[in-house]
């Protein structure tokens, strides 16, 4: 059955025969691939580029999440062709590939609204996503109050036990900057109503905590990241 879907190209890798290969986070079939073929080619004119929103079409089976592609139209690319920029980008698609989601329906959404929104304060925005993510993966960073003690005098942030830990259980190597760890929470509470009216300066510290939460809890090591801070 000929079905078509829109969906953002995440990643695109080689495949055989002169083929491409391409991941999708779609906004209502999840995780699909595709096979471009004949793509490889310097004269090919069927090129699938990253950080780019399509209207795949293609022929769907039962059972399947891999799929040859029938045809495509662009609907938007996100592309901006500066190098920071567009590694800061591939940061947060790199973690929307890895990190395993089930609710991709409102992954998507929330994905579409940051990018749209990135150039507004991208740290802000990147760090809502990163949140999000970890909400999605179902480890949630405990903010109520000491993840030991549950005492609502907080001192520090724990990477290592996940939330936010009073002056008795707060350890050296814990975060003492109370502006990192009241932005913290604050990330893990916004909302896409509220983002926009959320008036504090989230920069790179505060990103980079977040991506040490998802490195730490989700076993994952963000190579995209390391690239980023060298640029």
């Amino acid at each position: 059955m000929k079905t078509k879907t829109e969906g953002i190209v995440l990643s695109v890798s080689d495949y055989k025969e002169n083929s491409e290969k391409i991941s999708v986070l779609t906004k209502d079939k999840a995780y699909l691939s595709f096979i471009i073929r004949g793509s490889a080619k310097m004269t090919a004119r069927n090129k699938i580029f990253p950080l780019t929103v399509y209207e795949f079409i293609y022929d769907e089976k039962d059972g399947r999440d891999m799929y040859a592609m029938q045809g495509r139209n662009v609907v938007r690319s996100y592309l901006s062709h500066d190098l920071k920029k567009d590694a800061f980008t591939d940061v947060l698609i790199e973690a929307v590939r890895r990190i395993t989601c089930e609710e991709t329906n409102e992954l998507y959404e929330d994905l579409l609204f940051v990018l749209d929104n990135l150039e507004k304060a991208p740290y802000l925005y990147g760090s809502y996503l990163l949140a999000r993510l970890l909400y999605y993966s179902g480890f949630r960073p405990y903010i109520d109050g000491c993840v030991v003690c549950d005492s609502k005098l907080i001192a520090g942030l724990s990477i290592e036990r996940g939330g936010l830990v009073c002056a008795q259980h707060k350890k050296a190597t814990d975060i003492d900057d109370l502006d990192l760890v009241r932005h913290f929470r604050h990330l893990q509470l916004l909302t896409k109503e509220n983002l926009p009216l959320y008036k504090e300066e989230i920069t790179l510290e505060d990103f980079k905590l977040l991506i040490d939460f998802i490195e730490r809890h989700l076993d994952l090591r963000m190579r995209s990241f390391s690239f980023f801070l060298v640029l």
